[in-house]
């Protein structure tokens, strides 16, 4: 990747530095070793994450001025202070500005915040700001690239025997924080399996064509039907065959 470094000016009061790649500019108040780090991840991830969710042939985005932008601050206090972030963040995400906010501490940083808000910004890139994208499937095409996204099998497990497991006609409409107990992780569990079925069992290329649909105004519902005319031709279609899948993983 292409790099440059030079100091900007300041913004929230933080003496803030630049460094350039080939889709990414990152501005750090820390360490430059890190953010070097940062970059290079950045970087790969945006291959990584285009490839797997098919968008690879139209994933020439984010080049020259269009550059996507990540903040590192130096401290958590510092990130939580000038974002007004709630205590447990441990990072934000624009789609609009195509902006990733973290700081340099952050826990995980590199196996769960940078992948997770990455596929945010990537996803949303492609199917655009104003489709109707449930948040399930936004959630679970972020979940793809985190390094512990396999853990939520137990529970998916546990779920569909106590029939806990949220019907889709439903998870399409909450959001997790208006489900009790262990509804939210079930949530998020339930969202990455479900697009992770749909990439694996169909295809990146039909993935890309399903957002497509999205991105051009179709409901989800219009989007399974020309996209997987053949086998999951609305979201009833898509629970049944997620389910199967879910019974013959046992």
């Amino acid at each position: 990747f292409l790099v440059s470094v030079s100091t900007i000016a300041a913004k929230e009061e933080v003496a803030w530095k630049e460094m350039k790649g080939k889709h990414f500019v990152v501005y750090y108040a820390g360490k430059e070793k890190f953010a070097t780090e940062v970059l290079a991840k950045a970087e790969k991830l945006y291959g990584t994450i285009t490839k797997r969710l098919g968008f690879t042939r139209y994933g020439n985005f984010w080049l020259w001025d269009d550059r996507a932008k990540i903040w590192i601050y130096a401290t958590r206090a510092d990130f939580i202070a000038a974002e007004k972030a709630p205590g447990w963040a441990a990072g934000k995400a624009s789609v609009k500005t195509r902006e990733l906010k973290a700081y340099e501490t952050s826990a995980d940083f590199f196996e769960t915040v940078l992948p997770h808000e990455l596929s945010h910004l990537i996803f949303r890139e492609f199917t655009g700001l104003g489709s109707d994208v449930p948040l399930w499937l936004d959630e679970g095409v972020a979940q793809l690239q985190e390094k512990d996204r396999k853990k939520s099998g137990p529970l998916l497990k546990e779920a569909a025997l106590k029939g806990t497991l949220i019907p889709l006609s439903k998870l399409m409409l909450v959001r997790p924080e208006q489900l009790d107990g262990m509804g939210p992780a079930i949530f998020y569990a339930q969202s990455v399996s479900l697009v992770e079925f749909i990439v694996d069992k169909y295809g990146a290329t039909s993935f890309r064509k399903f957002c497509g649909k999205l991105k051009s105004g179709k409901s989800v519902n219009d989007a399974l039907r020309f996209t997987y005319p053949a086998s999951i031709r609305n979201i009833t279609d898509l629970q049944k065959a997620w389910l199967k899948h879910l019974e013959e993983a046992k």
